[in-house]
């Protein structure tokens, strides 16, 4: 028995390099909604009217997103995204799906970022060694996604656990090819937490030729299971599917809740944050001590 883990994000994404102190009162979150696969198509149906209804009121040409409809001019078109939104978050409810998010606050984005690339600085200031690596060169490619998707894939991974599931597919929206191989790599790093490799590549200048190393790392006898097992596929659903709308309006709304009504030095991940929250009773996995709330 599988479950499906409908996903999506809200807030700022995007490369860690480009954040600056204008953007450390944002956030980023990555919600899902997971569903057992015996009931998927059954209860997908329930949503069916309600995402027909928010289709047919948008504006021609207008993206089926639930913030698009909040926008101004669009007020016909809000009333009825106000009356979807509640009947989805009923369904919810009665469904007894549970919500699972990892949210990460830019300021501690920004800092984790800023001290890794002063690592690195010093690291190359000590290097003896005449081989050049183009690696070390290149702009990071380290996105504010990067540790979203890793809190909210172990989530995933021990709620698959505790409720005696073999898999999670991970639905998503519309993402572009780049986006997905990044999500796709980020999880495949998960597999391998306690044993890991990775080759480097470089360049010896006295020979003129490439060389090659291995960099590696383990745990020798943990003291718990470390590796992720139960994350399966990396999946673009679309729009056509009402699941993917439904992830949207759980996002933006525990985004703006999140952002809008808690304190700007509040953790984001704990029980205490969600506890006013519309869906608060419906999320698993918050924890006082969530590293992403404090590193």
């Amino acid at each position: 028995m599988n479950i499906v883990a409908y996903v999506d994000e809200a807030g700022k994404m995007g490369y860690s390099r480009n954040l600056v102190s204008d953007h450390d009162n944002m956030l980023g979150v990555m919600c899902a909604l997971a569903y057992p696969s015996e009931y998927l198509d059954e209860m997908r149906e329930a949503y069916r009217d309600g995402f027909n209804r928010f289709c047919a009121a948008a504006p021609q040409g207008a993206k089926i997103h639930f913030t698009d409809a909040f926008k101004p001019g669009n007020e016909a078109w809000a009333a009825v995204a106000g009356s979807v939104r509640e009947e989805f978050f009923e369904l919810i409810r009665s469904q007894q799906v549970p919500v699972i998010y990892d949210a990460r606050r830019l300021l501690l984005e920004r800092e984790a970022h800023e001290r890794l690339e002063a690592l690195k600085m010093k690291a190359k200031a000590a290097k003896r060694s005449r081989i050049r690596i183009p690696e070390t060169d290149r702009p990071s490619t380290e996105r504010i996604e990067t540790q979203i998707i890793q809190g909210l894939a172990l989530k995933l991974e021990v709620l698959a656990e505790e409720l005696n599931r073999d898999c999670v597919d991970l639905y998503f929206d519309e993402i572009d090819i780049e986006l997905r191989r990044h999500y796709e790599q980020t999880i495949d790093g998960l597999r391998n937490i306690a044993t890991s490799s990775h080759i480097v590549k470089g360049w010896d200048p006295d020979t003129r030729q490439e060389v090659s190393g291995t960099i590696s790392f383990s745990v020798r006898t943990p003291p718990f299971e470390m590796d992720v097992k139960r994350i399966g596929r990396v999946i673009v659903a679309g729009k056509s599917d009402p699941l993917v709308l439904a992830t949207d309006a759980v996002s933006n709304a525990l985004h703006y809740h999140l952002l809008k009504c808690l304190p700007t030095n509040a953790k984001l991940n704990a029980p205490s944050s969600i506890e006013a929250w519309v869906l608060g009773d419906r999320v698993w996995g918050v924890r006082d001590d969530a590293f992403e709330d404090i590193i």
